[in-house]
């Protein structure tokens, strides 16, 4: 069986607020995974968006990429609003998983305590 991935979107900030470019990309730890590109990069990245676990994220991802297509400046970094991005991950991840399902009351009272 395929384990889950994340999707996530990193945005490297341009001047007085804006943002340079996004990668949308997948990744079994986002935030590792920023570390990573960070070591290349001598502009200080940001993850903008780390969505749900799932295991259509090569499904996801290239939806999400089709709905920035035209903003593509090679590879998964596109020239586009952060906002932008993340609403594509977000309806891409929720056309095809569906929409992540908040935690009952009784999950999150079982969780506080360790029990399953």
């Amino acid at each position: 069986m395929t384990e889950k991935r994340h999707l996530y979107v990193i945005a490297e900030p341009g001047p007085l607020g804006t943002v340079r470019a996004c990668k949308i990309g997948i990744a079994k730890d986002p935030r590792d995974r920023l570390r990573s590109l960070q070591t290349g990069n001598w502009r200080k990245l940001k993850l903008a968006y780390i969505s749900p676990p799932c295991r259509e994220f090569f499904d996801v991802e290239n939806s999400a990429h089709k709905r920035v297509v035209g903003n593509r400046l090679g590879g998964e970094w596109f020239s586009c609003d952060v906002r932008d991005a993340v609403a594509a991950v977000r309806l891409s991840y929720s056309e095809i998983v569906g929409v992540p399902k908040k935690p009952t009351l009784w999950q999150r009272f079982k969780g506080l305590f360790g029990q399953r």
